[in-house]
């Protein structure tokens, strides 16, 4: 791989497909892919969210948020209460399961990133995040401008 001669979206695109190849063997023991891992984040730290409010905040569609609820379903990792109001609306958390290995997968998670920024200082990780952001909401604009069109 001749990382010198990459397009910067290229290496962006390569950061991240390598990164989601080293989070999912970290967390394989776990049973859970790094695609459930925002979703189990999310649930933990917003009590009794709705599967609405997660598409928001994760920016993915209803389909991929569904299919993802189901799956912690399926691992036995999540609890859906009905709202009292509305019985369409699902209220999620956590389950005890889950509980037990959060603080597991934080700890794996924390440590990937350590391990992918190793030899770059503080100062250099600031001014890459405030790049990146930059370049991020400049894709938002383009996105937001061309569907105004």
């Amino acid at each position: 791989m001749d990382i010198k001669n990459m397009n910067f979206a290229m290496l962006i695109s390569k950061i991240y497909r390598f990164k989601q190849i080293n989070l999912d063997n970290r967390l394989k023991q776990y049973n859970i892919s790094s695609g459930l891992r925002p979703y189990l984040f999310n649930i933990q730290s917003n009590l009794g969210i709705t599967q609405s409010e997660l598409n928001k905040i994760l920016g993915n569609d209803r389909a991929m948020t569904a299919r993802s609820i189901a799956k912690l379903k399926q691992l036995n990792l999540i609890t859906q209460i009905p709202d009292k109001k509305n019985k369409h609306i699902q209220h999620l958390s956590l389950n005890s399961n889950a509980e037990k290995i959060m603080d597991e997968i934080n700890v794996e998670v924390d440590a990937m990133l350590s391990d992918m920024t190793a030899g770059i200082s503080k100062k250099e990780l600031l001014i890459m995040h405030d790049c990146l952001e930059k370049i991020l909401l400049n894709l938002v604009v383009m996105n937001t401008q061309k569907k105004d069109k």
